[in-house]
């Protein structure tokens, strides 16, 4: 026990750092347990030795041995905490509350507190280390992606990320036969999909020569690129091979995207990002997200490692990470490499796209991460580190491909599956990468519906919306998606698509400014509803103009000042249901499923029940005004477009389908990968 001990004191620094490859786990050393047996006393001197080395120099004719780490799960720390969160630990200490909500379908009591954390002060301590750990992440696999200098060079390692896994699992002998049939597929997706349709619609716009046209295309001008992010999609519904062997499938797809990752090599940055700057904007972001309520007493320690920071890129070895009836535990093989795998062989939560009591998201994930080291560069910086967690040195990463294994059971595969059953192509696609370089992709249905389940879901099961990760972001995406599938539609006049989007602007303008307004007194007393068209709902009628919200809120002001004049025949009326043509475009576009419809939810779990909203935090209404409001803008540049394009001559129209959002070797390949924002 005594030689145990010994070895945990010199192995604090990187086994704390190295548990921040589980974002559910708490980071402070000491609370995870280590088996003896799995760590022979004589190999702790060269377990301890500094992860900064080189490969070559750390490499030797003694194979490092494989270390085994079992941390303890905590469950009450989300892995994107929001800084609300901690500010309501406040409220559950003092007894204001019996239990705050940490994130989708986790309530955490007073109970759960002192069993997992000991005291609040630890609690919010671990809360805010976790918020840090993921900002410096984010702002890490940014900095990754920074060293793509140009568009032509990004999509060239898309293409050779994609071409490895396509011709690792073709070389299986158990995935082979699927991955040739086209029942084991590597799909293209993320955020940098999202990106390359968006620069194809801003090409094709920005060729308009009108004012509000150039204006919109700007506006869908991507500011980045991300981590490389892959879906491998097993169609076991059309393949009943695939369905008996799914597990041994599965598992030989996981070792086969590993070889093919290893065999990746990331660029290097010419010349190297400020890190240490990196990770004090990184930082910063949280101090100012944090420094509102004075309570908080991390903030201190915060700015006092703000700026007095040093992160360096250092070599680490593969990782996987496998879930036990003891906790989580973590695997540590092979030799250190600049960029290193990490599998996690099962993920297991529930989100927006989980509706019923059985509805689960599973799956494993591989990816191929650039390690970092973080180091105080100052005793006060060193001292402050110390407050947030107990090492003198942090691990950490940026993510470089991210490569998704869907289990089973996981209800994203089963909605791919049997869409793609009933009508191929509906959320899978080919895209045209570069010349002579065709993958395939998520197509825009697709696209658009994981940025709505991902954020409020199909029935606005989040409504907390800013406790979900990236949901600003998504939200973004989802309007500016659900805009350009819209414009692309071929068999709609320019017209009609003017008129519908001035009926969008002005519904989410009104529902940002009253639908989920906190004036109780105003509230409907009604437990039922029917359904009207992406609007409110009451239960009865006769009485919504005399409660307000929320049936009310769905009217649209005709004298709103952001209407089109030439479009003002479009009255209040033509929100509902009887304007077919205008219903049928938001129909065919995806407008009312992902957009108006999970609105129209929100309000429902909202108003519904008026004890509802005492469980609500007071700032509620004017943080969903918040994210609300920069839609209603970006709406606002969609229909000055078309209504610009409508006045046009029908020669000098832009020539925006589907399909062209799809044909990204058309892109210029010397555009810069990163903008100023």
């Amino acid at each position: 026990m005594e030689r145990l001990v010994s070895f945990l004191r010199r192995w604090r620094w990187s086994s704390a750092a190295e548990k921040s490859e589980f974002d559910e786990v708490d980071e402070e050393a000491g609370l995870w347990c280590v088996e003896e047996e799995d760590i022979p006393p004589e190999e702790c001197a060269q377990l301890e030795e500094d992860s900064s080395s080189s490969p070559s120099s750390s490499s030797s004719s003694k194979r490092l041995p494989r270390v085994t780490i079992v941390l303890k799960r905590r469950t009450s720390v989300p892995p994107v905490p929001d800084a609300s969160l901690v500010s309501e630990t406040y409220a559950l200490e003092e007894g204001k509350v019996s239990r705050i909500l940490a994130r989708a379908g986790v309530y955490v009591d007073a109970t759960r507190v002192a069993s997992e954390h000991g005291s609040f002060a630890s609690y919010r301590r671990r809360l805010v280390w976790q918020m840090l750990k993921r900002r410096w992440f984010c702002a890490l696999t940014e900095a990754t992606s920074s060293a793509f200098e140009d568009r032509g060079e990004f999509l060239d390692f898309v293409w050779s990320a994609y071409a490895a896994l396509d011709a690792s699992f073709r070389d299986d002998k158990i995935v082979g036969p699927f991955a040739a049939s086209g029942h084991v597929r590597v799909v293209f997706k993320g955020g940098n999909v999202v990106s390359l349709v968006k620069s194809a619609a801003e090409m094709v716009l920005g060729r308009v020569e009108c004012d509000a046209v150039r204006r919109l295309g700007s506006a869908l001008a991507p500011r980045g690129i991300s981590d490389v992010d892959f879906y491998v999609w097993f169609d076991y519904a059309g393949s009943p091979g695939l369905d008996e062997d799914f597990e041994a499938v599965h598992a030989a797809a996981r070792a086969a995207a590993k070889r093919a990752l290893r065999s990746l090599e990331v660029p290097p940055w010419d010349p190297p990002p400020d890190l240490g700057a990196t990770i004090a904007t990184a930082t910063g972001s949280l101090i100012d997200d944090l420094g509102s309520d004075p309570r908080i007493a991390e903030v201190g320690a915060l700015e006092q490692i703000r700026g007095g920071l040093s992160c360096e890129s250092v070599s680490r070895r593969d990782l996987e990470i496998n879930q036990t009836v003891g906790g989580v535990e973590l695997a540590f093989y092979g030799e250190p490499r600049p960029a290193y795998v990490s599998d996690n062989a099962r993920v297991e939560h529930r989100d927006a796209r989980c509706v019923t009591p059985d509805d689960l998201c599973a799956f494993s994930l591989v990816r191929l991460l650039r390690g970092f080291a973080v180091k105080p560069a100052s005793p006060e910086a060193q001292k402050a580190l110390a407050a947030l967690v107990a090492s003198a040195r942090v691990l950490t990463k940026g993510e470089c491909v991210d490569v998704s294994f869907p289990l089973r059971n996981d209800v994203n595969l089963a909605i791919w599956c049997q869409a793609e059953k009933a009508r191929p192509g509906t959320l899978v696609r080919q895209a045209d990468l570069k010349p002579a370089a065709r993958v395939y992709c998520e197509s825009l249905d697709a696209l658009i519906l994981e940025q709505r389940d991902l954020t409020f879901g199909k029935r606005s099961q989040h409504v907390l919306i800013w406790r979900v990760a990236k949901a600003s972001k998504r939200l973004r995406r989802l309007v500016e998606l659900v805009g350009i599938k819209l414009l692309a539609h071929a068999s709609k006049s320019w017209g009609l698509k003017a008129t519908a989007l001035a009926i969008l602007h002005r519904k989410l303008a009104r529902f940002a400014r009253y639908s989920l307004s906190d004036d109780k007194e105003n509230l409907p007393k009604t437990t039922k509803s029917r359904r009207s068209f992406g609007g409110l709902v009451v239960a009865n009628p006769s009485t919504a103009k005399k409660n307000a919200p929320p049936h009310s809120a769905g009217k649209l002001s005709s004298s709103s000042k952001h209407r089109p004049p030439q479009y003002q025949a479009a009255d209040d009326d033509a929100w509902h249901d009887d304007n077919d043509d205008v219903r049928d475009l938001f129909d065919q576009t995806l407008v009312t499923d992902a957009l108006l419809l999970p609105l129209e939810h929100l309000a429902l779990r909202v108003f519904a029940d008026r004890t509802s909203t005492n469980s609500l935090p007071p700032t509620f209404a004017a943080t969903w005004a918040s994210f609300l409001a920069p839609l209603v803008d970006l709406i606002a540049l969609f229909r000055d477009a078309a209504v610009a394009i409508d006045d046009l001559p029908d020669h000098l129209r832009p020539r925006l389908e589907e399909a062209s959002l799809f044909r990204w070797d058309n892109l210029n390949r010397a555009d810069p990968c990163h903008t100023s924002t």
